[in-house]
Protein backbone atom coordinates (compact mmCIF):
# COMPACT_ATOMS: atom_id res chain seq x y z
CA UNK A 1 0.00 0.00 0.00
CA UNK A 2 1.29 3.39 -1.05
CA UNK A 3 2.73 5.29 2.02
CA UNK A 4 0.98 8.61 3.49
CA UNK A 5 3.51 10.90 4.24
CA UNK A 6 3.30 14.11 6.32
CA UNK A 7 0.05 15.98 5.90
CA UNK A 8 1.01 19.32 8.10
CA UNK A 9 4.57 20.02 8.99
CA UNK A 10 5.68 22.61 11.06
CA UNK A 11 9.14 22.77 13.03
CA UNK A 12 9.80 26.49 13.45
CA UNK A 13 12.88 28.45 14.61
CA UNK A 14 11.30 31.91 15.95
CA UNK A 15 13.87 34.91 16.37
CA UNK A 16 14.45 35.21 20.02
CA UNK A 17 13.21 32.02 21.36
CA UNK A 18 14.85 29.02 19.92
CA UNK A 19 18.35 29.65 18.17
CA UNK A 20 19.90 26.62 16.08
CA UNK A 21 22.52 25.83 18.45
CA UNK A 22 23.54 22.14 17.33
CA UNK A 23 21.86 20.30 20.42
CA UNK A 24 18.54 22.27 19.82
CA UNK A 25 19.09 20.96 16.13
CA UNK A 26 19.59 17.81 17.21
CA UNK A 27 16.71 17.83 19.41
CA UNK A 28 14.42 18.78 16.10
CA UNK A 29 16.15 16.07 14.54
CA UNK A 30 15.03 13.58 17.17
CA UNK A 31 11.73 14.78 17.26
CA UNK A 32 11.49 14.02 13.55
CA UNK A 33 12.45 10.67 13.76
CA UNK A 34 11.01 9.66 16.80
CA UNK A 35 7.71 10.28 15.64
CA UNK A 36 8.19 8.98 12.01
CA UNK A 37 8.74 5.74 13.53
CA UNK A 38 5.56 5.79 15.26
CA UNK A 39 3.74 6.33 11.53
CA UNK A 40 2.44 3.02 10.05
CA UNK A 41 2.06 2.84 6.43
CA UNK A 42 -0.87 1.45 5.63
CA UNK A 43 -2.57 1.13 8.90
CA UNK A 44 -6.15 2.36 9.49
CA UNK A 45 -6.24 5.59 11.03
CA UNK A 46 -3.58 8.38 11.99
CA UNK A 47 -2.51 10.92 14.36
CA UNK A 48 -0.83 14.33 15.21
CA UNK A 49 1.08 15.46 17.57
CA UNK A 50 2.28 19.08 18.77
CA UNK A 51 5.71 20.28 20.92
CA UNK A 52 5.54 23.42 22.72
CA UNK A 53 8.23 24.95 24.09
CA UNK A 54 8.06 28.42 26.02
CA UNK A 55 4.50 28.81 24.83
CA UNK A 56 5.59 27.95 20.97
CA UNK A 57 5.04 25.26 18.74
CA UNK A 58 7.96 24.14 18.01
CA UNK A 59 6.91 20.95 16.05
CA UNK A 60 3.87 19.97 14.95
CA UNK A 61 2.69 16.70 12.53
CA UNK A 62 0.25 14.72 11.01
CA UNK A 63 -0.08 11.21 9.56
CA UNK A 64 -2.23 8.74 8.00
CA UNK A 65 -5.53 8.66 7.50
CA UNK A 66 -9.14 10.39 9.14
CA UNK A 67 -10.98 8.03 6.46
CA UNK A 68 -8.98 5.17 6.01
CA UNK A 69 -11.66 3.38 3.41
CA UNK A 70 -11.63 6.73 1.43
CA UNK A 71 -7.89 7.63 1.75
CA UNK A 72 -9.14 10.82 3.40
CA UNK A 73 -5.90 12.32 5.52
CA UNK A 74 -5.62 12.93 8.76
CA UNK A 75 -4.47 16.64 9.25
CA UNK A 76 -4.26 18.94 12.13
CA UNK A 77 -8.08 20.13 11.39
CA UNK A 78 -8.86 16.25 11.86
CA UNK A 79 -11.75 16.57 14.22
CA UNK A 80 -11.92 14.06 17.07
CA UNK A 81 -13.04 13.22 20.49
CA UNK A 82 -11.27 13.98 23.19
CA UNK A 83 -12.53 11.92 25.45
CA UNK A 84 -11.73 12.08 29.00
CA UNK A 85 -9.33 15.31 27.88
CA UNK A 86 -12.99 17.26 28.49
CA UNK A 87 -12.53 16.83 32.38
CA UNK A 88 -10.22 19.84 32.49
CA UNK A 89 -12.72 21.93 30.70
CA UNK A 90 -15.50 20.67 33.06
CA UNK A 91 -12.92 21.56 36.21
CA UNK A 92 -12.45 24.67 34.47
CA UNK A 93 -16.10 25.89 34.54
CA UNK A 94 -15.67 24.87 38.09
CA UNK A 95 -13.41 26.66 39.02
CA UNK A 96 -14.74 29.98 37.19
CA UNK A 97 -18.20 29.54 38.86
CA UNK A 98 -16.34 29.02 42.20
CA UNK A 99 -14.47 32.46 41.60
CA UNK A 100 -17.85 34.50 41.00
CA UNK A 101 -19.05 33.26 44.74
CA UNK A 102 -21.96 30.33 42.70
CA UNK A 103 -20.71 27.78 44.04
CA UNK A 104 -18.73 26.09 46.86
CA UNK A 105 -16.53 23.05 47.12
CA UNK A 106 -18.54 22.26 50.05
CA UNK A 107 -21.68 22.38 47.94
CA UNK A 108 -23.66 19.22 48.75
CA UNK A 109 -24.70 18.04 45.24
CA UNK A 110 -28.18 17.03 46.52
CA UNK A 111 -29.05 20.67 46.66
CA UNK A 112 -28.47 21.21 42.89
CA UNK A 113 -29.69 17.54 42.03
CA UNK A 114 -31.98 16.80 43.85
CA UNK A 115 -32.75 13.45 41.96
CA UNK A 116 -29.93 11.83 42.77
CA UNK A 117 -30.26 9.28 45.84
CA UNK A 118 -29.64 10.38 49.48
CA UNK A 119 -27.04 7.33 50.66
CA UNK A 120 -26.54 8.67 54.26
CA UNK A 121 -23.82 10.76 53.27
CA UNK A 122 -23.04 14.44 51.85
CA UNK A 123 -21.38 14.20 48.44
CA UNK A 124 -19.84 17.65 48.03
CA UNK A 125 -18.68 19.47 44.56
CA UNK A 126 -14.72 18.52 45.76
CA UNK A 127 -15.40 14.81 46.29
CA UNK A 128 -16.88 14.95 42.36
CA UNK A 129 -14.03 17.24 41.19
CA UNK A 130 -11.13 14.85 43.10
CA UNK A 131 -12.80 11.55 42.20
CA UNK A 132 -13.23 10.49 45.59
CA UNK A 133 -17.51 10.54 45.61
CA UNK A 134 -17.94 7.03 45.69
CA UNK A 135 -20.34 6.98 43.07
CA UNK A 136 -19.91 4.25 41.08
CA UNK A 137 -18.59 4.66 37.43
CA UNK A 138 -21.16 4.43 34.16
CA UNK A 139 -18.59 2.46 31.95
CA UNK A 140 -18.40 -0.80 33.56
CA UNK A 141 -22.11 -0.44 35.12
CA UNK A 142 -22.81 -0.28 30.79
CA UNK A 143 -21.29 -3.02 29.98
CA UNK A 144 -22.44 -5.35 33.15
CA UNK A 145 -25.92 -4.50 31.91
CA UNK A 146 -25.25 -5.63 28.24
CA UNK A 147 -24.17 -3.01 26.23
CA UNK A 148 -21.48 -2.56 24.39
CA UNK A 149 -19.07 0.50 24.10
CA UNK A 150 -20.54 1.24 20.07
CA UNK A 151 -24.28 1.15 21.34
CA UNK A 152 -26.18 4.14 21.89
CA UNK A 153 -25.17 5.72 25.22
CA UNK A 154 -27.40 9.02 25.63
CA UNK A 155 -27.16 11.72 29.00
CA UNK A 156 -30.16 10.44 29.92
CA UNK A 157 -29.52 6.82 30.37
CA UNK A 158 -26.48 7.77 32.34
CA UNK A 159 -28.70 9.76 34.57
CA UNK A 160 -30.52 6.96 35.29
CA UNK A 161 -27.67 4.54 36.34
CA UNK A 162 -26.79 7.14 38.73
CA UNK A 163 -29.99 7.40 40.08
CA UNK A 164 -30.54 3.60 40.16
CA UNK A 165 -27.77 3.42 42.33
CA UNK A 166 -28.46 1.58 45.50
CA UNK A 167 -25.14 2.14 47.73
CA UNK A 168 -21.70 3.87 47.00
CA UNK A 169 -18.52 2.27 46.41
CA UNK A 170 -17.21 3.61 49.28
CA UNK A 171 -18.10 6.46 52.29
CA UNK A 172 -17.33 10.11 50.56
CA UNK A 173 -13.97 10.94 51.21
CA UNK A 174 -12.26 7.58 52.29
CA UNK A 175 -10.68 6.44 48.50
CA UNK A 176 -9.46 7.96 45.38
CA UNK A 177 -11.97 6.38 42.57
CA UNK A 178 -11.90 7.21 39.06
CA UNK A 179 -15.34 7.99 38.36
CA UNK A 180 -16.79 9.12 35.24
CA UNK A 181 -19.89 9.79 36.44
CA UNK A 182 -18.44 12.89 38.96
CA UNK A 183 -17.66 15.04 36.04
CA UNK A 184 -20.91 14.41 34.20
CA UNK A 185 -22.62 15.09 37.27
CA UNK A 186 -20.28 18.69 37.32
CA UNK A 187 -21.80 19.37 34.10
CA UNK A 188 -25.44 19.12 35.25
CA UNK A 189 -24.64 20.96 37.98
CA UNK A 190 -23.31 23.91 35.25
CA UNK A 191 -26.11 23.75 33.82
CA UNK A 192 -28.16 24.55 36.54
CA UNK A 193 -26.30 27.06 38.25
CA UNK A 194 -25.99 29.11 35.06
CA UNK A 195 -29.40 28.74 33.11
CA UNK A 196 -27.49 27.68 30.24
CA UNK A 197 -26.44 24.08 29.05
CA UNK A 198 -23.49 23.01 29.22
CA UNK A 199 -22.20 22.77 25.71
CA UNK A 200 -23.89 26.58 25.68
CA UNK A 201 -21.76 27.62 28.79
CA UNK A 202 -18.34 26.21 27.57
CA UNK A 203 -19.10 27.47 24.13
CA UNK A 204 -19.34 31.03 25.19
CA UNK A 205 -17.29 31.05 28.30
CA UNK A 206 -13.84 29.38 26.75
CA UNK A 207 -13.61 28.13 23.33
CA UNK A 208 -15.16 31.25 21.81
CA UNK A 209 -12.92 33.29 23.99
CA UNK A 210 -9.59 31.54 23.20
CA UNK A 211 -10.73 30.98 19.23
CA UNK A 212 -11.08 27.22 19.13
CA UNK A 213 -13.88 27.66 16.43
CA UNK A 214 -13.95 23.87 16.20
CA UNK A 215 -14.46 22.78 19.30
CA UNK A 216 -17.18 21.92 21.49
CA UNK A 217 -18.68 19.25 23.16
CA UNK A 218 -21.97 17.25 22.17
CA UNK A 219 -25.05 17.03 23.53
CA UNK A 220 -26.88 14.95 21.13
CA UNK A 221 -24.44 11.86 19.73
CA UNK A 222 -26.41 12.37 16.28
CA UNK A 223 -25.01 15.76 15.42
CA UNK A 224 -22.65 16.70 12.64
CA UNK A 225 -19.52 17.60 13.19
CA UNK A 226 -17.78 18.68 10.27
CA UNK A 227 -14.15 17.35 9.61
CA UNK A 228 -15.02 14.59 11.89
CA UNK A 229 -12.30 11.93 11.51
CA UNK A 230 -13.85 7.93 11.94
CA UNK A 231 -12.41 5.50 14.03
CA UNK A 232 -10.89 2.34 14.24
CA UNK A 233 -9.86 -0.34 17.10
CA UNK A 234 -8.02 -3.20 16.62
CA UNK A 235 -9.25 -6.51 17.79
CA UNK A 236 -7.58 -9.59 19.49
CA UNK A 237 -5.57 -10.50 16.43
CA UNK A 238 -4.79 -6.45 15.91
CA UNK A 239 -6.87 -6.63 13.08
CA UNK A 240 -8.23 -2.73 12.59
CA UNK A 241 -11.81 -2.55 12.15
CA UNK A 242 -14.69 0.64 12.42
CA UNK A 243 -15.12 1.49 15.32
CA UNK A 244 -18.29 4.13 15.71
CA UNK A 245 -19.38 6.16 18.94
CA UNK A 246 -23.67 6.85 19.88
CA UNK A 247 -22.21 8.28 23.04
CA UNK A 248 -23.09 11.48 24.94
CA UNK A 249 -21.95 11.79 28.78
CA UNK A 250 -20.44 15.47 28.04
CA UNK A 251 -18.70 17.16 31.10
CA UNK A 252 -16.18 13.66 31.36
CA UNK A 253 -15.79 12.85 27.87
CA UNK A 254 -17.44 13.52 24.19
CA UNK A 255 -15.44 16.92 23.54
CA UNK A 256 -14.67 16.94 19.89
CA UNK A 257 -11.95 18.88 18.91
CA UNK A 258 -8.52 19.53 16.80
CA UNK A 259 -4.76 19.33 17.44
CA UNK A 260 -5.16 23.07 16.25
CA UNK A 261 -7.58 24.35 19.00
CA UNK A 262 -5.76 22.01 21.82
CA UNK A 263 -2.53 24.00 20.97
CA UNK A 264 -4.79 27.41 21.72
CA UNK A 265 -5.97 25.77 25.06
CA UNK A 266 -2.40 24.44 26.23
CA UNK A 267 -0.81 27.78 25.61
CA UNK A 268 -3.28 29.49 27.99
CA UNK A 269 -1.45 27.84 30.36
CA UNK A 270 1.20 29.97 30.23
CA UNK A 271 -0.69 33.18 29.06
CA UNK A 272 -3.75 33.21 31.08
CA UNK A 273 -6.18 35.01 28.40
CA UNK A 274 -8.41 32.87 29.83
CA UNK A 275 -8.69 32.49 33.43
CA UNK A 276 -6.22 34.66 36.17
CA UNK A 277 -3.62 33.05 38.70
CA UNK A 278 -6.34 32.56 41.17
CA UNK A 279 -8.12 30.55 38.85
CA UNK A 280 -5.33 28.34 37.64
CA UNK A 281 -3.61 28.05 40.88
CA UNK A 282 -6.85 26.10 41.92
CA UNK A 283 -7.21 24.19 39.31
CA UNK A 284 -3.99 22.64 39.92
CA UNK A 285 -4.92 22.10 43.78
CA UNK A 286 -4.99 18.30 45.01
CA UNK A 287 -7.76 16.66 46.57
CA UNK A 288 -7.20 15.78 50.28
CA UNK A 289 -8.87 12.20 51.85
CA UNK A 290 -10.50 11.71 54.80
CA UNK A 291 -7.22 10.54 56.32
CA UNK A 292 -5.51 13.42 55.20
CA UNK A 293 -3.94 11.23 52.45
CA UNK A 294 -3.42 13.57 49.68
CA UNK A 295 -4.91 12.60 45.80
CA UNK A 296 -2.70 13.60 43.12
CA UNK A 297 -5.97 15.19 41.08
CA UNK A 298 -6.83 18.55 40.42
CA UNK A 299 -9.54 19.97 38.56
CA UNK A 300 -9.67 17.47 35.73
CA UNK A 301 -6.05 17.20 36.07
CA UNK A 302 -3.68 14.37 36.62
CA UNK A 303 -1.26 15.72 38.88
CA UNK A 304 2.48 14.44 39.20
CA UNK A 305 6.16 13.97 38.44
CA UNK A 306 8.39 12.50 36.12
CA UNK A 307 11.85 12.64 36.26
CA UNK A 308 11.64 15.09 38.96
CA UNK A 309 9.36 17.36 36.64
CA UNK A 310 6.27 18.78 38.01
CA UNK A 311 3.51 17.54 35.62
CA UNK A 312 -0.40 17.92 34.83
CA UNK A 313 -2.48 16.42 32.11
CA UNK A 314 -4.68 14.10 30.96
CA UNK A 315 -4.89 11.33 28.30
CA UNK A 316 -8.58 10.23 26.75
CA UNK A 317 -9.66 6.99 25.43
CA UNK A 318 -12.96 5.79 23.56
CA UNK A 319 -14.08 3.71 20.66
CA UNK A 320 -10.83 4.46 18.78
CA UNK A 321 -10.06 7.45 19.77
CA UNK A 322 -6.88 8.14 21.88
CA UNK A 323 -5.76 11.70 23.38
CA UNK A 324 -3.18 12.97 26.11
CA UNK A 325 -2.68 16.31 26.88
CA UNK A 326 0.92 16.81 29.26
CA UNK A 327 2.41 20.16 30.49
CA UNK A 328 5.91 20.52 32.52
CA UNK A 329 5.46 23.82 34.03
CA UNK A 330 8.92 24.21 35.04
CA UNK A 331 10.39 23.41 31.17
CA UNK A 332 7.72 25.01 30.10
CA UNK A 333 7.24 22.00 27.71
CA UNK A 334 3.58 20.68 26.48
CA UNK A 335 3.22 17.42 24.56
CA UNK A 336 -0.74 16.85 22.55
CA UNK A 337 -1.15 13.87 20.66
CA UNK A 338 -4.11 13.15 19.08
CA UNK A 339 -5.29 9.65 17.15
CA UNK A 340 -8.26 7.88 15.40
CA UNK A 341 -7.07 4.48 16.46
CA UNK A 342 -6.34 2.16 19.53
CA UNK A 343 -4.10 1.02 19.94
CA UNK A 344 -2.33 4.36 18.38
CA UNK A 345 0.89 2.88 18.28
CA UNK A 346 2.51 6.48 19.34
CA UNK A 347 4.34 5.78 22.73
CA UNK A 348 6.24 9.33 22.91
CA UNK A 349 4.96 11.26 25.69
CA UNK A 350 8.23 10.19 28.24
CA UNK A 351 10.90 10.09 24.89
CA UNK A 352 10.14 13.59 24.41
CA UNK A 353 10.56 14.56 28.14
CA UNK A 354 13.78 12.98 28.29
CA UNK A 355 15.18 14.89 24.98
CA UNK A 356 14.87 18.03 26.57
CA UNK A 357 16.50 16.81 29.59
CA UNK A 358 19.51 15.98 27.94
CA UNK A 359 19.14 12.33 27.43
CA UNK A 360 20.85 10.56 25.17
CA UNK A 361 18.70 11.90 21.82
CA UNK A 362 20.19 9.59 19.62
CA UNK A 363 18.98 6.35 21.96
CA UNK A 364 15.55 7.47 22.63
CA UNK A 365 14.99 7.75 18.80
CA UNK A 366 17.01 4.70 17.43
CA UNK A 367 15.03 2.47 20.79
CA UNK A 368 11.59 3.16 19.26
CA UNK A 369 13.03 2.19 15.65
CA UNK A 370 14.66 -1.01 16.56
CA UNK A 371 11.95 -2.64 18.96
CA UNK A 372 11.53 -6.27 17.68
CA UNK A 373 13.15 -6.56 14.52
CA UNK A 374 13.20 -10.10 14.38
CA UNK A 375 11.47 -12.54 12.30
CA UNK A 376 8.11 -14.12 13.08
CA UNK A 377 8.94 -17.67 13.73
CA UNK A 378 6.11 -20.58 13.23
CA UNK A 379 5.18 -22.43 16.82
CA UNK A 380 3.61 -25.81 16.92
CA UNK A 381 -0.29 -25.18 17.60
CA UNK A 382 -0.19 -28.06 20.28
CA UNK A 383 2.90 -26.22 22.23
CA UNK A 384 0.80 -23.05 21.83
CA UNK A 385 -2.65 -24.89 24.17
CA UNK A 386 -0.20 -25.56 26.76
CA UNK A 387 0.61 -21.88 27.02
CA UNK A 388 -3.14 -21.17 27.74
CA UNK A 389 -4.57 -20.34 30.75
CA UNK A 390 -5.13 -18.05 33.61
CA UNK A 391 -2.01 -16.91 35.83
CA UNK A 392 -1.44 -14.96 38.47
CA UNK A 393 0.83 -12.88 40.41
CA UNK A 394 -0.73 -11.13 43.72
CA UNK A 395 -4.11 -9.79 42.66
CA UNK A 396 -2.52 -9.70 39.26
CA UNK A 397 -4.56 -11.78 37.24
CA UNK A 398 -3.43 -12.56 32.89
CA UNK A 399 -4.93 -14.54 31.04
CA UNK A 400 -3.45 -15.92 27.77
CA UNK A 401 -5.58 -17.38 24.97
CA UNK A 402 -5.13 -19.35 21.80
CA UNK A 403 -6.98 -17.95 19.21
CA UNK A 404 -6.41 -19.89 15.79
CA UNK A 405 -2.50 -20.17 15.33
CA UNK A 406 -1.65 -17.04 17.41
CA UNK A 407 -1.19 -16.24 21.42
CA UNK A 408 -3.29 -13.54 22.58
CA UNK A 409 -3.04 -11.46 25.95
CA UNK A 410 -5.96 -10.31 28.05
CA UNK A 411 -4.94 -7.86 30.60
CA UNK A 412 -6.88 -7.41 34.01
CA UNK A 413 -8.16 -3.77 32.81
CA UNK A 414 -10.10 -5.10 29.49
CA UNK A 415 -6.60 -4.51 27.28
CA UNK A 416 -5.95 -7.77 24.69
CA UNK A 417 -3.27 -8.07 22.16
CA UNK A 418 -1.80 -10.58 20.15
CA UNK A 419 2.08 -11.38 20.67
CA UNK A 420 4.73 -12.62 18.62
CA UNK A 421 7.21 -15.63 19.02
CA UNK A 422 11.14 -15.13 19.11
CA UNK A 423 11.58 -18.56 19.84
CA UNK A 424 9.55 -21.22 21.58
CA UNK A 425 8.80 -20.15 24.86
CA UNK A 426 9.09 -16.28 24.66
CA UNK A 427 6.54 -13.85 23.08
CA UNK A 428 6.20 -10.19 22.29
CA UNK A 429 4.21 -7.18 21.53
CA UNK A 430 5.16 -5.61 18.28
CA UNK A 431 4.59 -1.54 19.39
CA UNK A 432 5.64 -2.04 22.99
CA UNK A 433 9.08 -3.29 25.04
CA UNK A 434 6.92 -5.88 26.50
CA UNK A 435 7.80 -9.89 26.78
CA UNK A 436 6.01 -13.04 27.96
CA UNK A 437 8.16 -16.12 28.94
CA UNK A 438 6.74 -19.36 29.59
CA UNK A 439 8.27 -21.71 32.27
CA UNK A 440 7.90 -25.33 32.75
CA UNK A 441 8.43 -27.39 36.47
CA UNK A 442 9.96 -30.61 36.85
CA UNK A 443 7.45 -32.84 35.10
CA UNK A 444 7.42 -30.27 32.10
CA UNK A 445 4.89 -28.82 32.50
CA UNK A 446 3.56 -24.73 32.17
CA UNK A 447 3.46 -23.51 35.28
CA UNK A 448 4.93 -20.03 35.33
CA UNK A 449 4.93 -16.83 32.86
CA UNK A 450 7.79 -13.86 33.43
CA UNK A 451 6.18 -10.31 32.49
CA UNK A 452 8.67 -8.49 31.02
CA UNK A 453 8.54 -4.71 30.82
CA UNK A 454 11.10 -2.70 29.38
CA UNK A 455 13.98 -5.25 30.02
CA UNK A 456 12.56 -5.41 33.71
CA UNK A 457 11.26 -8.78 35.17
CA UNK A 458 7.74 -9.07 37.62
CA UNK A 459 7.97 -11.50 39.85
CA UNK A 460 6.80 -15.46 38.20
CA UNK A 461 2.81 -15.34 37.37
CA UNK A 462 1.69 -19.08 38.66
CA UNK A 463 -0.46 -20.68 36.07
CA UNK A 464 -4.20 -21.44 38.12
CA UNK A 465 -6.22 -24.69 37.81
CA UNK A 466 -9.14 -24.06 36.16
CA UNK A 467 -11.01 -26.61 35.96
CA UNK A 468 -14.02 -27.11 37.81
CA UNK A 469 -13.62 -31.09 38.83
CA UNK A 470 -10.90 -29.96 41.32
CA UNK A 471 -13.34 -28.60 43.12
CA UNK A 472 -16.34 -30.18 43.43
CA UNK A 473 -17.68 -27.15 45.62
CA UNK A 474 -17.89 -25.03 42.54
CA UNK A 475 -20.92 -26.50 41.59
CA UNK A 476 -23.34 -25.16 44.94
CA UNK A 477 -22.53 -22.25 43.03
CA UNK A 478 -24.55 -22.70 40.42
CA UNK A 479 -27.77 -20.22 39.43
CA UNK A 480 -29.55 -17.47 38.03
CA UNK A 481 -28.44 -14.09 40.43
CA UNK A 482 -30.17 -10.51 39.70
CA UNK A 483 -28.78 -6.84 40.07
CA UNK A 484 -31.61 -4.87 41.01
CA UNK A 485 -29.96 -2.16 40.47
CA UNK A 486 -29.15 -3.04 36.32
CA UNK A 487 -31.98 -4.70 36.52
CA UNK A 488 -29.77 -7.80 34.71
CA UNK A 489 -29.84 -11.14 35.26
CA UNK A 490 -26.67 -13.73 35.10
CA UNK A 491 -26.83 -17.50 35.27
CA UNK A 492 -23.44 -18.88 36.53
CA UNK A 493 -23.40 -22.73 34.98
CA UNK A 494 -20.29 -25.10 34.43
CA UNK A 495 -19.82 -25.59 30.45
CA UNK A 496 -16.70 -27.48 29.25
CA UNK A 497 -15.42 -27.99 33.18
CA UNK A 498 -14.81 -24.90 33.41
CA UNK A 499 -17.34 -22.10 35.66
CA UNK A 500 -18.60 -19.69 33.35
CA UNK A 501 -21.15 -16.25 33.97
CA UNK A 502 -23.32 -16.29 30.96
CA UNK A 503 -26.19 -12.96 30.50
CA UNK A 504 -28.21 -12.92 27.52
CA UNK A 505 -26.34 -10.23 25.37
CA UNK A 506 -22.88 -10.56 27.27
CA UNK A 507 -19.89 -12.83 26.15
CA UNK A 508 -19.41 -15.66 28.67
CA UNK A 509 -17.17 -14.71 31.34
CA UNK A 510 -14.49 -17.38 32.83
CA UNK A 511 -14.81 -17.64 36.62
CA UNK A 512 -11.16 -19.54 38.50
CA UNK A 513 -11.95 -20.23 42.19
CA UNK A 514 -8.90 -18.22 43.94
CA UNK A 515 -10.35 -19.37 47.17
CA UNK A 516 -13.73 -20.93 48.88
CA UNK A 517 -16.37 -18.28 48.13
CA UNK A 518 -13.71 -15.79 46.07
CA UNK A 519 -13.90 -15.74 42.21
CA UNK A 520 -11.83 -14.11 39.81
CA UNK A 521 -13.37 -13.57 35.93
CA UNK A 522 -11.63 -13.01 33.29
CA UNK A 523 -12.90 -9.82 31.88
CA UNK A 524 -12.76 -6.18 32.96
CA UNK A 525 -15.96 -5.68 33.69
CA UNK A 526 -17.03 -8.86 35.67
CA UNK A 527 -13.29 -9.06 38.07
CA UNK A 528 -13.88 -10.26 41.37
CA UNK A 529 -16.45 -12.30 42.87
CA UNK A 530 -16.87 -12.65 46.87
CA UNK A 531 -20.25 -14.83 47.53
CA UNK A 532 -22.54 -14.65 50.62
CA UNK A 533 -23.82 -17.53 52.77
CA UNK A 534 -26.97 -17.19 54.90
CA UNK A 535 -27.58 -18.28 58.14
CA UNK A 536 -27.87 -21.74 56.91
CA UNK A 537 -24.46 -21.85 54.90
CA UNK A 538 -26.39 -21.30 51.15
CA UNK A 539 -25.03 -19.41 48.86
CA UNK A 540 -27.82 -16.23 48.89
CA UNK A 541 -25.59 -14.14 45.95
CA UNK A 542 -22.37 -12.36 45.44
CA UNK A 543 -20.54 -8.66 45.47
CA UNK A 544 -19.07 -8.18 42.17
CA UNK A 545 -15.85 -5.72 41.98
CA UNK A 546 -14.91 -4.80 38.10
CA UNK A 547 -13.06 -1.78 36.18
CA UNK A 548 -10.26 -1.47 38.54
CA UNK A 549 -12.05 -1.02 41.44
CA UNK A 550 -14.20 1.60 39.59
CA UNK A 551 -17.08 -0.62 40.57
CA UNK A 552 -17.28 -2.42 44.26
CA UNK A 553 -19.49 -5.18 46.21
CA UNK A 554 -22.32 -4.36 43.55
CA UNK A 555 -24.89 -6.99 44.78
CA UNK A 556 -26.43 -10.10 42.99
CA UNK A 557 -28.83 -11.90 44.42
CA UNK A 558 -29.72 -15.70 43.73
CA UNK A 559 -32.91 -15.98 42.36
CA UNK A 560 -32.63 -19.72 41.52
CA UNK A 561 -30.13 -22.68 42.24
CA UNK A 562 -29.77 -25.05 39.33
CA UNK A 563 -28.06 -28.31 38.51
CA UNK A 564 -24.67 -28.48 37.56
CA UNK A 565 -25.13 -28.51 33.65
CA UNK A 566 -22.82 -29.67 30.88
Amino acid sequence: MKKVFVISLSILFLAGFFKPTLSQDKILNQLEKLFNACDKPGRPGGFAVAVLKDGRVIFKKAYGFANFENKIPFTTTSVVNYASVAKQFTGFAIARLIQEGKLHMEDDIRDYLSEIPDFGHKITIGHLLHHTSGIRDWVALVKISGRYENDVITNDFIMKLIKHQKELNFKPGEQFQYSNNGYFLLAEIISRVTGKSFCEWTQENIFKLLHMDNTRFIGDYREIIMDRADCYKADISGDYLNCPSHKEGYGSSSLFSTLEDMIKWVQNFESRAVGDDKLWKMMLEEGILNDSTKVDYGFGLELGKRYGQRSFGHGGSWCGALSQVSYYPDLKLATILISNRDPSGVYVDEKVLNLFLDYKAEEVAGKNNQLHVQKDLEIDPALLQEYTGIYKMQNWIIGVEKADNDLIIHQPWGEQYKVYPESDSQFYHKDVDLKFSFLRNNNNEIDRMIYTFKGSDNPPFQKLPISASQYPEISEMCGEYTCQELQTTYTLQIQDDHLIAAHLQNENVLLIRIDQDYYQGDQWWFKVLKFERDENGGIKGFRLNADSNNIQNLLFTRIRSTEKSG
